[in-house]
Parts: structure tokens; C-alpha cells; sequence
């Protein structure tokens, strides 16, 4: 039996900040995480930064995020940061290529010209305030299915981009095709020809985190994707800039709250 697109859906909810006193600059922690992840918008007035860009969002857009990708928020005027909310995993089988090529990267759509999204989207708004909570994950599921069909097969508008500080580009991208070495703010700056102090105040201005905590979590949510295909921890950790499992072993708990050999292999 074919699985279906959706293989879970870990979270879905309706945040509205209002309670905020206020939002002018707010600017939200950068965090990456090991799903893909929706939010619908209903206010102007939202950036989102990522690995590599700047993304102006509007009501009636979307932003498509796929796991390991580091972003944040960020209020550029007094506006109420109201989002629809969807944490998912999905199956990759080779039926659903297509659909795996769409979530590849971050996406940011415009629907504000497509009915059918806009009503589906305030259907299902009108379903999560109404129905019972053993059947929300059940519609949830309908919906992102939905949300990612009509994505694929319509004519949707994609927004458009600013990239972020070129140095920052660089750096991030250096970082993630080199999980498997050890970075420190000296090796770095030397291998992008600046000064520590401007390469460590500009990354954190820009992604909100340090370089360093950035390629540590990178190197273990890559670890722990490996674990969870079944690879051995004491071996991983070697893999990704860790010296000794000891340090491994702490890293991991600290990030995961869980030991590297107590997380579930699938």
C-alpha cells in the first residue's frame, strides 16, 4: 500500500503576539529544527532572515521552510505578528518527487490572488477553533496536503528576495559543506580574510546567534539525523567536529534533552 504525502503532523496553531507591548524591531531567537515548517501570514509589516536571505512578508503569504535551515523573525513596524502555524514530516517516496523538489528550499508564495488557498485557510481556521483536538492533527493533515497540491498545480505567485550581508552568505555556506570539520571564530576569520571582532558582531547582527553556536547546532542536528538512520553515535560524533564522545555526548543532551543513544532509530 502507497504511504500518503504526510507522514506527521507534529504541531499546528494560531499565534497572534498582540499581547506584546510592543513589536517595532522585535526581533524573534534564530533556530533551525529537523521538519518542515509553514506559516501562513495575515499582517504586513514581517522580514524573515535565513540561511542566505532577507524575506518581506505580507498578509496572504507563505513561507515554506525546510528542515536544517536556520530562520528568524523579525517586526519591522507596529504591526501584530498573526501566523497560522504547521510543523510536519513527509514521505519521500519517489511518488511525491515533485512535491520533495518544492520543499527543497525556502519559499516564500503570494496568495493573495488564489482563492482556493484563501479558502482553505479560513475554512481551516474556522475547523481548529471548533473542532475536538483528537480530530485537529487528522484535518491538519488534510489541509497541508491540500495546501501543498494546490501549490504544486497552480499558478502561484513566488516572492521576491534580499539576500543578507555577503560575508554572512559566505560564511554560512562555508559551514554547511564542512559540518565535518571544527569551527572557531580564529580559523574562520582567517579563511575569510577578516578581522574576529567584525566577522563575530556581523554574523550575530544578521542571524541572531554566533558563528559558533550556529555550526555546533548544524553539526548536531546533523548528527542526529545519522543516529536516527540507524549509524552509531560513538561514531558520528567524529564525524562532525567532536574530538571525544564525552563532548558529543554533553552537546547532544544539552540540545536535544535526550542522550545521543536514546533518541529512536527509524
Amino acid at each position: 500500500m502507497e504511504r500518503k504525502l504526510i507522514d506527521k503532523v507534529i504541531r499546528c496553531s494560531y499565534k497572534d503576539d498582540a499581547s506584546v507591548n510592543t513589536y517595532k524591531n522585535q526581533k524573534y531567537p534564530d533556530h533551525l529544527h529537523d521538519f518542515y515548517e509553514i506559516l501562513i501570514l495575515f499582517k504586513d509589516g514581517i522580514s524573515f532572515v535565513t540561511d542566505e536571505n532577507i524575506h518581506h512578508l505580507y498578509a496572504n503569504n507563505l513561507i515554506i521552510i525546510p528542515p536544517l535551515k536556520y530562520h528568524h523573525a523579525q517586526i519591522e513596524s507596529n504591526t501584530e505578528y498573526k501566523r497560522l502555524v504547521l510543523w510536519f514530516t513527509i514521505n519521500g517516496s519517489e511518488r511525491y518527487a515533485e512535491i520533495m523538489q518544492l520543499l527543497k528550499n525556502i519559499s516564500v508564495i503570494d496568495f493573495s490572488a488564489n482563492p482556493s488557498i484563501i479558502s482553505s485557510t479560513q475554512t481551516f481556521l474556522e475547523l481548529m477553533q471548533n473542532c475536538d483536538n483528537k480530530h485537529l492533527y487528522e484535518i491538519a493533515e488534510a489541509f497541508v496536503t491540500n495546501l501543498l497540491f494546490t501549490i504544486r498545480y497552480s499558478n502561484v505567485k513566488y516572492s521576491e528576495q534580499t539576500k543578507i550581508h555577503p560575508i554572512v552568505t559566505e560564511v554560512v555556506q562555508y559551514i554547511n559543506e564542512n559540518l565535518h570539520k571544527q569551527h572557531t571564530l580564529t580559523k574562520l576569520s582567517k579563511h575569510f580574510a577578516v578581522s574576529s571582532s567584525h566577522l563575530a558582531k556581523i554574523f550575530k547582527a544578521t542571524m541572531h546567534i554566533s558563528i559558533i553556536n550556529y555550526a555546533r547546532e548544524k553539526q548536531l542536528l546533523q548528527a542526529k539525523k545519522d543516529i536516527l538512520d540507524g549509524k552509531k553515535p560513538t561514531t558520528v560524533c567524529y564525524d562532525y567536529g567532536f574530538n571525544d564522545y564525552t563532548c558529543f555526548y554533553k552537546s547532544f543532551k544539552k540540545q536535544f534533552g535526550v542522550s545521543p543513544n536514546k533518541i529512536k532509530v527509524k
